[in-house]
């Protein structure tokens, strides 16, 4: 039998856990004010990925070396560190994507508190060649936010009035009362 003590199992099961959690950090639409620490944790987590693929890779190495011949070791090796490589790549071009925000990601502008309400609306400058702005909104003490609504102007010139528990954002009605 072949020894056990080089830890593949663990090796491959961090790696692809490491990756897979660094992709599952992006998805969520974290608060700005929590972004720049969940995009380090992410990048740490791809690190530390790349780490665990060399270590998976050396440990698949050993192991082939006990159980294939050596006429097919090269090739085996070969697609190995191919499948190795795609999988780091794939989790590190996706983080990269996310922590960017992707090649016309939003950028924070601005943001209004409403305490009574538990409420913080969020604004996002979307432009690309005209002036649009994003409108996210963040309830209750969760650091995520969802998003509302597009408004057709630059996030310096949206209006934004509290009526009672509506606000209004350019003429458009928005609930902070209402969860749903």
């Amino acid at each position: 039998m072949w020894s056990t003590s080089d830890r593949l199992g663990v090796w491959l099961s961090t790696f692809v856990g490491s990756s897979v959690l660094g992709l599952v950090l992006e998805a969520p639409r974290w608060i700005p004010e929590w972004q720049p620490y969940v995009d380090g944790l992410v990048v740490c987590l791809v690190t530390v990925s790349a780490a665990l693929g060399i270590a998976s890779f050396n440990a698949t190495r050993r192991r082939f070396g006990q159980r294939v011949s050596p006429k097919w070791r090269p090739l085996a090796y070969f697609f190995l560190a191919g499948l190795v490589f795609a999988t780091w790549s794939f989790a590190a071009l996706i983080t990269a994507f996310a922590v960017s925000g992707g090649p016309f990601g939003a950028t924070y502008s601005k943001q209004f508190h409403f305490a009574e309400f538990d409420a913080t609306i969020y604004l996002y400058d979307s432009s690309f060649l005209d002036p649009e702005t994003t409108v996210y909104l963040r309830r209750g003490w969760l650091p995520l936010r969802e998003q509302v609504m597009h408004l057709g102007k630059a996030p310096d010139d949206v209006e934004v009035t509290l009526r009672g528990n509506l606000l209004l954002l350019e003429g458009r009605e928005l609930d902070l009362r209402n969860r749903e």
